[in-house]
Order: structure tokens, then sequence, then C-alpha cells
């Protein structure tokens, strides 16, 4: 199911480095609003840092521009790479999103409404279904029963984007707010073992990265340890912000590691960038690329403000 954002398949949301993923977020990084032509050498050389060896980052190129993902030309003998248009503004949205969730915006001020998508697509189009769950659950939904979904979030024009993919009569959606019971405490939208399993991987994330921030502030951290560092905190957020319902407090353990990791996040991703962008250059430097496409790194302020 495509949507009006785009009519790409952009590769599926997982933990775990993996080359795809890399490949997008490391172009998503240093040209957001500025999609560049890359040589194939300058890719493998950069994915090779990440821990992707040449045949997978070939194959990843392959097949994220089989996807339509990535634009390519032919320069001489070799192929140059960039984002799709339509990719990058996509995730030029999706990395608001992100680092919204991340400072908890759409927790606070929460006025106890509910936007509830409600579908029913047929057994024949199984395809479309799990699209459509894949979208809502990016956007931030968590299945409530069967074929019903909500977030405490409003209805936005991202969510709209995603239902007009749907077959006609199969989806409806509407702002509710909870008669009965009185709290969803006793029925979490999402299985307690779930959010037990996210809890840790927030957890995880800050046992992981914390020690990469407290170097930079030693000043002992090499620029291509804030490139690796930096690629990595972004990919491996985005899987994180994939996998979490963005639910309410009253639905969450009183543990919940979301917060901490959350402002982890934007604290080394921000300090992390002008020495990851002076790496970047570095590998780039035998490329000859031109000043206005070479590398830039920008902050979270820049897109929260944007």
């Amino acid at each position: 199911m495509a949507t009006s954002d785009s009519a790409v398949s952009l590769p599926r949301p997982q933990a775990g480095g993996h080359p795809q993923h890399l490949t997008v977020t490391l172009l998503g990084d240093f040209w957001k609003g500025h999609p560049v032509f890359l040589p194939t050498g300058a890719l493998v050389d950069m994915l090779s840092l990440l821990g992707v060896s040449e045949p997978s980052a070939r194959s990843a190129l392959s097949r994220l521009s089989g996807r339509g993902v990535l634009v390519t030309k032919r320069d001489g003998r070799g192929t140059l790479y960039r984002l799709a248009d339509d990719v990058d503004r996509l995730g030029a949205r999706g990395v608001h999103r992100i680092f919204a969730a991340a400072r908890g915006d759409a927790l606070q001020d929460w006025d106890g409404m509910w936007t509830v998508v409600a579908f029913s697509l047929p057994s024949g189009l199984r395809a479309e279904r799990s699209a459509l769950r894949s979208s809502l659950r990016a956007l931030g939904f968590a299945p409530l029963q069967d074929g019903v979904w909500i977030s405490p979030g409003a209805f936005s024009p991202a969510v709209a984007d995603a239902l007009r993919g749907a077959p006609e009569g199969t989806v409806s959606a509407f702002r509710a707010k909870l008669e009965f019971p009185d709290s969803l405490a006793s029925r979490r939208a999402e299985p307690a073992t779930a959010l037990e399993e996210l809890g840790e991987r927030y957890r995880q994330f800050v046992e992981v990265f914390s020690p990469l921030l407290d170097k930079l502030e030693a000043g002992a951290l090499t620029p291509a340890e804030a490139f690796v560092g930096r690629v990595t905190l972004m990919d491996t957020w985005r899987a994180l912000y994939h996998a979490d319902p963005q639910l309410p407090a009253e639905l969450l353990p009183d543990d919940w590691a979301r917060p901490a990791a959350g402002a982890l996040l934007i604290a080394a991703y921000d300090r992390l960038g002008p020495l990851a962008e002076e790496h970047c250059r570095t590998l780039l430097e035998p490329f000859g690329l031109a000043d206005e496409d070479r590398p830039r790194h920008y902050v979270s302020s820049d897109v929260l403000t944007a």
C-alpha cells in the first residue's frame, strides 16, 4: 500500500544495524534536504566503517535502487547514487517526529482524547493490511484489539496520508474519549511483555551510548569514532521509535526508560555532529565533491524548529 508521501518501498525498521538502513540513515544524516549523487566507492568506504562488508554494501545499494529509495546515474563505467526526492522529503518529516518523540512532545499536556483507527480488510488483502499496520505503528499507534488501533496524538496529515491508500470503505478514524473502563491501565494497548522488552531496549540504549558521550566530553573521541557513533546512534534510535507506540504515562511502567534515552539521543547526536562531519569529509576527499555537495551535519534544534 503506497501512501501519498512516497511510492517507494522503504526497508522495514528493525533492531540492530542493517546495510540498507545504515545507508539511508547515512545519506539522510549528512545530505538532508540536499540529495547528492555519490560514487559507489564513496558509499562503500563509509559503510565499511559501519561494519558493512563491500559485497553487502553493494547489495544494499542495488536493492535500495530497485525499491526506488535511491536514484542512480552512470558516470563512465561507474554508478552514482543519491536519495530519491520523495524519500528525502519523507525522511525529513520522519526525523522531525523522531526528535519530537525523544523530547516527549507528544505526551505533554495530553487531553485524554484518543485518535482511533478502525479497519476491516478482506482476507485477500493481507499485504494491504500489513502495510496499514506498519504505517500506523510508525505514526505512534498501538493495537487495542483486532482491527482497532489507538494513539494519544492528534489526527495529523501524516495519518490521513497513511489511510488514503486503504481500499474505500475499509477504514474509519475518529477522536474519542474512553468512557469504559475508566482507565486503560488494566488493559494496556500493548502486551506487558512487549513493553518490558521495549523498556529493556531503551535501557540498553543508555548503557551503550552513554560512554560515547562521556568520551566525547573528555576530549578523547576521534572523528572516526564520532562518525560511526552518530550514524549508529540514529539508526538504533529509529528502530526504537518505530517499535514504540508512544503511549501516555498512565499506560507505561513506572521505571520507563524512554525519557533518559531520549535526552541522551539529543545530547549525543548534537555534540557528535562537528567531529562526525569532519571525518565524513575526510573520507570523501579523494572523490572530489564540490563544496556545496560535501557532507554537513545538523542538530536536533534545526529539525524541531523547521
